[in-house]
């Protein structure tokens, strides 16, 4: 009879524990579902999922170094409102994108999403290769900071500095 209260017991808390974890029967959860439908949305199909790969705090001074003051770029959104707050971003492969077309390309794509308070402000881009890529990444459709911004990259840089190393 205790054997069999132990047992139950132990399935109780495990049904409990699981429920909390807000994981559906297909094993996504919320937020991968949420970004599934995002980039579904702009025409990607999604290979994986690799959870979050990194978890910050926006602070101003990160906005006038590279890599950040860059990948806030990419993303084209003011990053004001989101200074303080915690960023987490999550990786995903996709195909059909076009950076699947790359050279050297495993015909894949690497796209990272911005979330903030549980809403994706942005995304960026690298293609997939047998060799690590190094560098500023791409725009969530594969564009680079120059089309992204109509501006050469001295140039921004000179503008993006003049609004984010001023006084708060």
């Amino acid at each position: 009879m205790n054997k069999s209260l132990s047992i139950l017991l132990a399935a109780i808390c495990l049904f409990v524990f699981y429920s909390f974890l807000k994981v559906p029967a297909n094993g996504a959860t919320e937020v991968e579902k949420m970004l599934t439908r995002y980039v579904t949305e702009k025409g990607y199909h999604v290979v994986s999922h690799e959870k979050t790969v990194h978890t910050y705090l926006l602070q101003r001074e990160m906005l006038t170094k590279l890599p950040d003051m860059a990948t806030w770029g990419l993303l084209n959104v003011d990053p004001m409102p989101y200074i303080g707050k915690t960023i987490s971003i999550h990786r995903l492969t996709v195909t059909g994108h076009p950076l699947d077309q790359f050279p050297n390309s495993l015909g894949s794509t690497s796209i990272s999403l911005y979330v903030c308070d549980g809403h994706i402000i942005g995304g960026t881009s690298l293609p997939v290769t047998k060799e690590l890529l190094m560098g500023i990444p791409y725009s969530l459709d594969g564009k680079t900071l120059e089309e992204v911004t109509q501006q050469s990259f001295p140039k921004w840089r000179n503008d993006w500095n003049d609004n984010f190393k001023g006084a708060p």
